[in-house]
């Protein structure tokens, strides 16, 4: 993986996620155990209520790929269509933290898990920790997750018109939730079904439309890598003039 990391600042802390491979996160995973998820937060993310909504996911996945490279294979691929591991290292004041972050899909939702590592083997064998607020707290999870929502719909709304006319053709499918979803002659689509026939009749429709689409979507990607530690709307509008 050589696409440059991301630095998100909240104050004068830093949070910097940098994209690991699948074999990376393997050795990250040792002694790593997972943060408490907030379960209201994410009820209120996905909530219709929402404002502004979030990023639908054909955008979110198509705007990350950009980012930070294919998704990985390493995920439920009944509950789920991508993951992106990352590595991340907090800094507050004098404070460090040593994290692994999987940014992902589930059930038909954005989802983020954060790990903390542990320097040894743990003698507490829980299956969670609570945040350290000294390192990285809920709301610092809060800020973080909001952060890339708006990070990668600045990026969509930046490069839409020539996604219109150049976003590669990809099918996601979440079987779990009876989902449909990609892009489609530079359009995004989302098909959500209640009945399971005619939800496998649609997928076997788009499946044989669509075809073999995820080889040609790896090499589509390449002329609009961003490729930025840091990331503003000038930078992206670079991007689009060289691109074009």
């Amino acid at each position: 993986m050589n696409q440059q990391p991301l630095v998100v600042t909240r104050d004068t802390n830093t949070f910097t996620l940098t994209r690991i491979d699948e074999r990376a996160l393997v050795t990250l995973g040792r002694n790593a155990v997972q943060i408490e998820e907030d379960h209201i937060f994410w009820m209120q993310w996905h909530s219709h209520r929402h404002q502004p909504p979030p990023l639908g996911l054909p955008q979110f996945f198509l705007m990350m790929c950009q980012r930070f490279g294919d998704s990985g294979t390493a995920f439920d691929d009944y509950k789920q269509s991508f993951t992106f591991p990352f590595h991340m290292v907090t800094r507050k004041g004098e404070t460090t933290g040593d994290y692994f972050v999987l940014i992902e899909d589930w059930k038909g939702g954005l989802n983020v898990r954060v790990y903390r590592r542990f320097g040894k083997p743990r003698k507490d064998r829980s299956a969670w920790v609570r945040p350290r607020e000294e390192e990285f707290s809920s709301e610092d999870f809060h800020f973080l997750v909001s952060y890339l929502d708006g990070y990668l719909s600045s990026l969509e709304e930046a490069y839409r018109p020539l996604l219109a006319k150049e976003a590669p053709d990809f099918l996601h499918r979440v079987d779990s939730t009876f989902l449909l979803y990609g892009y489609w002659k530079g359009k995004p689509f989302e098909h959500q079904f209640e009945d399971c026939d005619e939800y496998d009749r649609k997928r076997a429709q788009l499946m044989k439309k669509f075809g073999d689409w995820k080889q040609k979507l790896v090499a589509d990607l390449a002329w609009h890598r961003v490729a930025h530690s840091t990331f503003t709307i000038a930078t992206v509008r670079k991007e689009l003039q060289r691109c074009t």
